[in-house]
């Protein structure tokens, strides 16, 4: 029969070893961001009962291409510590052809009253995300057609586009492979003026 030391020793153990269980499990990645509407998502989830509410932060690594959908602060109460969290990570559509890349989702440093699991860092992921414009393709404003670029050449110190809308201008130099913006290009053949941006360079220009 144990005694009241013995008792407390085991305990001890008992706690110690529930503390050595605390940890995070970030799941691999589910899908592909895309430009398109299509989304990653991975989860997140604890190896053991908080004591206290467990805060993890997660945010994208490059805003300018995916980004982190909803609260970028994951919540883990001692009550339903046992529950996925899933992150959604969508692609930031741009008008630009820069073609498919990949974006680190960082899980940030864990903030908890519980020593157990203050200050552990969950791993990073990797999410790929794919482009969905055409290089020497013209995205329109919302609501209007996409048009394309099928000439191009330098005349007079302005760059002339012949596109499926019809002949365009640029209003200043470019050098090869700039982008365009509305305030510096227009149609020039008759109508009213449409403006939109390039998505990508010009590319090689005679």
């Amino acid at each position: 029969r144990l005694g009241l030391p013995q008792l407390l020793g085991v305990a001890a153990v008992c706690v110690g070893a529930a503390a050595a269980d605390a940890g995070v499990t970030v799941s691999p990645v589910q899908g592909a961001a895309r430009e398109d509407g299509g989304v990653a998502t991975f989860t997140v989830a604890l190896d053991d009962e908080p004591t206290a509410d467990v805060f993890i932060g997660v945010v994208s690594g490059n805003a300018r291409e995916a980004d982190v959908a909803g609260d970028p602060v994951l919540t883990f109460t001692p009550a339903e510590w046992y529950e996925l969290q899933t992150v959604t990570v969508t692609a930031v559509d741009d008008v630009y052809a820069d073609g498919d890349t990949r974006v680190t989702i960082h899980t940030a440093v864990v903030e908890s009253g519980d020593a157990a699991y203050q200050g552990l860092n969950p791993a990073d992921v990797v999410v790929d995300v794919r482009d969905d414009d055409t290089q020497g393709a013209w995205r329109q404003r919302p609501g209007q057609e996409r048009v394309v670029v099928t000439a191009a050449c330098k005349l007079g110190g302005a760059t002339y586009l012949a596109t499926t809308a019809g002949l365009a201008v640029t209003r200043e130099p470019l050098d090869d492979g700039s982008p365009l913006t509305d305030s510096q290009v227009s149609f020039v053949d008759g109508g009213d003026v449409q403006p939109f941006e390039m998505a990508g360079g010009l590319g090689d220009m005679d």
